[in-house]
């Protein structure tokens, strides 16, 4: 099975395509991730070939020490998810804003969250890298014209001058997986 899509012989000859039961939430991810600004390429997808259970319920969770970046990126990616007609729920919502250092205590938690609100899925995102790149923008020079009709057609120049300067583009990578809430395991 393609985890694109699946061709299969339809009515009169023709093909009827199916989107995999995760593709609202991967394409929701997608869209997320390109509202944030700039271009976005999404650079490797991989799908569990043996996983085909429908995801209807999802927990968000951003993995960021920025509690502020965290709280915005789920309920992004949460609002997404809901408009592709999936049930999501940002972790920021359930879990502690700062979780204890000690991760057996975290994965306790979710867990629990998991097992006591009926998710069948986490919808995991993180940092993966983050490349600055310094991008000299070079002066430019252009002249305008001006002409004033009330003093008799009386037309002056000027000269508009920018200067050069240095700005930073910032590239940021990310890595989101989709685990299986009853297995643990990853399935896209």
């Amino acid at each position: 099975m393609n985890n694109n899509a699946t061709a299969r012989a339809g009515h009169a000859g023709g093909t009827e395509r199916r989107r995999p039961a995760c593709a609202p939430l991967v394409i929701a991810a997608v869209v997320t991730l390109a509202a944030c600004g700039g271009p976005n390429t999404v650079v490797k997808s991989w799908k569990a070939g043996d996983y085909h259970q429908q995801v209807s319920k999802v927990m968000v969770v951003a993995l960021s020490q920025k509690t502020d970046m965290r709280r915005a990126f789920e309920y992004a990616l949460v609002e997404r998810l809901q408009n592709a007609g999936v049930t999501a729920v940002p972790s920021v919502d359930l879990l502690p804003l700062k979780p204890p250092a000690d991760g057996a205590v975290v994965k306790a938690q979710v867990d629990r969250i998991v097992a006591d609100r009926g998710f069948d899925g986490l919808l995991v995102t993180h940092l993966v890298g983050v490349k600055r790149t310094a991008v000299y923008i070079s002066p430019n020079a252009h002249m305008r014209m001006q002409t004033d009709f009330d003093r008799q057609f009386l037309t002056t120049y000027s000269v508009i001058f920018t200067p050069g300067y240095t700005m930073e583009d910032t590239d940021v990578s990310l890595e989101t997986n989709l685990y299986d809430a009853a297995s643990g395991r990853a399935v896209w």
